[in-house]
């Protein structure tokens, strides 16, 4: 009996000696393969690895191979299982947790995991706690998205065009002319170790396309080219990249056409290839005034990651000191691959910030190159989750493109790993009366929905100690001072608390800060867009804006400085587009329609009972969330007419 024993145990003893080593090969291998950015084999190895035994630095590795390897529900999984078992080893789990979350369209989730990060670590002022705060808000906004879908009609171009692997972007000249930077293998020795191309398409005769591999003065061997734009139809800028260790990086070259070969290609002076940093993303523009070089650089004197800048061209081809889009386009995410339609005026780029759907979204701003202002998404499902880039228009003007890794099949094993090309058609001139009729009841109602929208300010601003009834102000200024002024909120309402007093008020600062500051200024970046529609539609617009005022000071005053309040609306409506809205408001717009605003200014008589009017306790009567949201307008009602 005792014999029958030892030899149970030695059994034991060997299976769990052989099990560990089984562990340990497997995330040996997977180690190997996460550092030369092998993330699928990775995933694989360490998935082997957590059949065997789980822990939480094994489940950590797991979810960071599955996350680089858009694999986001099997990263969703082992992230919760960290968050939940060992968060302090791994603070970062619930903001990743929330980040995959978002990439699988699962915004509500997200929202509260972005919100439990930023509320765990709010004194942090690092990436991960700004991403997470602006995500609060960014999630929610991305629901709304969906439950509001665009009637644009775009579909996946064929395999004509389209690859089992990735392609880019495209040029469209026409029905008998097309360019395509792909990644995909294009013989028996490329099939391993492969680099993206530029191949041209062109119409052999009525249903086919021919492909052929531009030569290597375009093809660089051992270089990726995946971005590039026409100067002229002899004459392209492209970026040519080498894979470095966790990014690519890349340089402009211009390169002319002679014959049917293309010359030698030529660096782009120094001043647009940084040194420091990454150059991609090259579009050339051609505007009334001038000619501009736009591109996407992580350079220095950037926002964060990727950002926008432009040079311009003068009329012997040199580019001047690029200049930064500014905080208007770029933030701390990437932004890349800009477009931009000279027949409207109209910038296209993509980005990770703003409002977007999860990954980089597709957006819209309309205005000068050197001025622009309040991006907008293109909407869901033209943005999805995934990663929807390159957006351009053909020459003909019958059809714009993008690139996106979505899928139809979410099941499938190599969801989100390859890009295709999608197509999207563009209206005609002609419009129609039943479907204009139409766009318009959407966009009433759209902004309808927003109402109310309430605005807030900082004490006695703006203009403070003056009984002036006017001021020259705009509110997004004094909307982004006020923003600017949280940490001093957060210090003067958190004073003399400790541990979790403290914290409770620090949270109720922020909750005030993106619950009712930004989220309605947000709103009222969407409600001006939608309003400045249905003028240009025809469409009378009447708004009612509503001031009020915390209980400091006296009544009459307080009546002045809300006539203040709402004329800096007035201002921001002035001034929005370099005065897009003046004929409006003037009465003299050149198709009759009115923008018509009904004003009503309140003193203290409106303020919630409770709330502090002692100007010796600033702490309460200033700085408290309840003395915050009684400083404020809004614009309470908006009508239509025609």
């Amino acid at each position: 009996m005792k014999k029958y024993f030892i030899i149970l145990y030695l059994i034991f003893v060997y299976i769990n000696s052989s099990s560990s080593q089984n562990i340990r090969q497997f995330i040996r291998n997977g180690n190997k393969s996460y550092e030369v950015e092998n993330y699928e084999a990775a995933e694989y190895y360490y998935s082997k690895a957590i059949q065997l035994g789980e822990t939480s630095p094994l489940a950590w590795k797991l979810a960071e191979a599955a996350r680089m390897n858009r694999d986001y529900n099997i990263a969703q999984k082992w992230y919760q299982y960290v968050a939940e078992t060992d968060i302090i080893k791994f603070p970062l789990a619930t903001f990743w947790l929330a980040t995959v979350q978002k990439s699988i369209g699962s915004y509500q989730k997200a929202q509260l995991n972005y919100r439990k990060y930023f509320m765990s670590n709010i004194k942090a002022k690092d990436y991960f706690t700004e991403k997470s705060r602006h995500e609060i808000t960014s999630c929610e906004n991305a629901l709304f998205l969906t439950f509001n879908p665009v009637e644009t009609p775009f579909k996946r171009m064929d395999t004509t065009f389209n690859s089992k692997y990735s392609e880019f972007q495209i040029a469209d000249f026409g029905d008998s002319l097309k360019y395509i930077s792909s990644l995909r293998p294009l013989n028996i020795t490329d099939s391993i170790t492969f680099f993206s191309k530029l191949l041209l398409f062109k119409k052999s005769d009525a249903t086919n396309y021919s492909k052929e591999l531009l030569d290597t003065n375009i093809n660089i061997p051992n270089k990726n080219i995946s971005s590039y734009t026409f100067v002229t139809n002899n004459k392209i800028i492209f970026s040519a990249c080498d894979r470095r260790k966790g990014k690519f990086y890349c340089q402009l070259y211009q390169s002319e056409k002679a014959h049917e070969s293309w010359n030698l290609p030529t660096l782009l002076p120094n001043n647009i290839n940084s040194n420091s940093g990454t150059t991609t993303n090259p579009c050339f523009v051609k505007t009334q005034k001038e000619n501009y070089l736009l591109f996407a650089s992580d350079r220095d004197g950037g926002y964060g990651k990727l950002d926008l800048w432009y040079s311009k061209i003068d009329s012997i081809g040199n580019y001047t000191e690029p200049k930064n889009f500014g905080k208007n386009i770029n933030s701390i995410d990437d932004e890349c691959s800009p477009f931009y339609d000279s027949k409207t005026q109209t910038l296209y780029f993509s980005s990770e910030w703003f409002d977007n759907l999860g990954n980089t979204d597709i957006f819209s701003v309309q205005g000068d190159i050197e001025s622009m202002k309040y991006p907008q998404n293109l909407g869901f499902p033209l943005n999805s989750c995934n990663y929807d880039v390159y957006y351009n228009i053909s020459s003909n003007r019958d059809y714009a493109y993008f690139s996106s890794n979505r899928t139809l099949d979410k099941t499938a094993s190599t969801a989100g790993c390859c890009n295709d090309i999608f197509q999207i058609s563009l209206p005609k001139e002609k419009k129609d009366s039943v479907s204009e009729k139409k766009i318009e009841t959407k966009l009433k109602q759209k902004s309808v929905e927003l109402i109310p929208i309430s605005l807030y300010f900082h004490n006695d601003e703006p203009n403070p100690k003056t009984w002036d009834t006017t001021t020259n102000l705009n509110y997004a200024t004094t909307a982004e001072l006020y923003i600017n002024m949280r940490d001093e909120y957060q210090n003067i309402w958190s004073q003399n608390l400790k541990d979790e007093k403290k914290n409770i008020a620090l949270s109720e600062i922020e909750n005030f800060f993106i619950d009712s500051v930004e989220k309605n200024f947000d709103k009222l970046i969407k409600f001006t867009q939608l309003m400045e529609q249905l003028l240009k539609k025809g469409q009378n617009v009447e708004i009612t804006i509503k001031g009020y005022a915390s209980p400091l000071n006296s009544n009459a005053y307080n009546v002045n400085l809300s006539k203040r309040r709402i004329q800096s609306l007035v201002n921001f409506f002035n001034e929005y587009k370099d005065g897009v809205f003046i004929p409006y408001i003037n009465g003299n717009s050149s198709n009759g329609s009115k923008l018509i605003i009904t004003r009503e200014a309140f003193g203290e008589e409106m303020v919630v009972k409770g709330v502090s009017d002692n100007l010796y306790d600033v702490r309460n009567s200033v700085y408290s969330p309840a003395a915050a949201c009684e400083r404020k307008i809004a614009v309470i009602a908006v009508s239509f007419s025609k």
